[in-house]
């Protein structure tokens, strides 16, 4: 298993809920992306996250297809972010990504405020951004 696999595995292998719908699906990927329900120490389900291994010769990478907190506002995102980043850290992956908008009737972060907002967890570029792992 390689190091992206062995990340994603920790993510998928930590939390049981899934979610109905695919995430993604592209070029370098193995099959359907599907979402996990994260939740926090407490087993409260705060959002969903959506993980994949490249199948690209670079086996470090992994391509973050999905992001959201259920209730937007109150420090759920920040929280999944923090997890996320520091699991890639123990597994030395590069973290690939979209910043595109979950669009929804609640408030949610748009454009530059979501590039900026992703940028506080270590992520460089625009639209399409990637993080690489703190050593």
């Amino acid at each position: 298993m390689t190091t992206a696999e062995k990340f994603v595995d920790a993510i998928y292998s930590n939390f049981e809920g899934r979610a109905p719908f695919a995430a993604g699906y592209g070029r370098g990927f193995a099959s359907k992306v599907y979402p996990v329900v994260y939740e926090n120490d407490n087993g409260v389900p705060l959002g969903l996250i959506a993980v994949a291994a490249t199948n690209e010769a670079d086996t470090s990478e992994v391509q973050l297809f999905h992001v959201s907190a259920f209730k937007p506002g109150n420090g759920h995102g920040k929280e999944m972010m923090i997890y996320i980043c520091n699991l890639a850290d123990t597994y030395k992956v590069k973290i690939y990504l979209q910043a595109e908008v979950q669009f929804s009737d609640r408030q949610t972060l748009i454009g530059q405020e979501l590039v900026n907002w992703y940028r506080l967890f270590g992520f460089v570029g625009d639209c399409t951004m990637h993080r690489e792992p703190n050593t």
